[in-house]
């Protein structure tokens, strides 16, 4: 396990076989999100497909970092996916709104979304 931590977030990367879990802590504002931009292309150079994105201590998600979010599932649409566990009433709401929900499965909790996607 290891955690990256600049601005007002924090990403700890867990692996689980050929999945990757990416709990995110904190916020991304406009600032974090240039850095959790590098965060997720230095998680795809490592060639995973799957990713789960905890949610359940991220407090903010700005335009900028949906979008960061909404490339990494395109990016993996073909050989793998993205999941998205435990956001709060907040952030759920954000991704409600965006219709992202719609395109990117959302589960109650991490072990919900890693049996989704040793599942697929």
């Amino acid at each position: 396990m290891s955690t990256t931590e600049r601005f007002s977030f924090a990403v700890t990367f867990e692996p689980h076989g050929a999945i990757t879990v990416l709990a995110i802590h904190g916020q991304i504002d406009p600032l974090a999100a240039a850095e959790f931009q590098k965060i997720v292309d230095a998680e795809l150079t490592k060639g995973g497909q799957k990713y789960i994105l905890d949610l359940t201590h991220l407090r903010y998600i700005g335009s900028i970092g949906l979008q960061v979010v909404i490339g990494l599932a395109n990016t993996v649409r073909q050989e793998g996916g993205v999941y998205i566990a435990n956001p709060n009433e907040n952030v759920r709401s954000v991704l409600d709104l965006t219709k992202i929900t719609q395109r990117i499965p959302v589960y109650p909790t991490r072990e919900d979304a890693l049996d989704a996607a040793r599942s697929r």
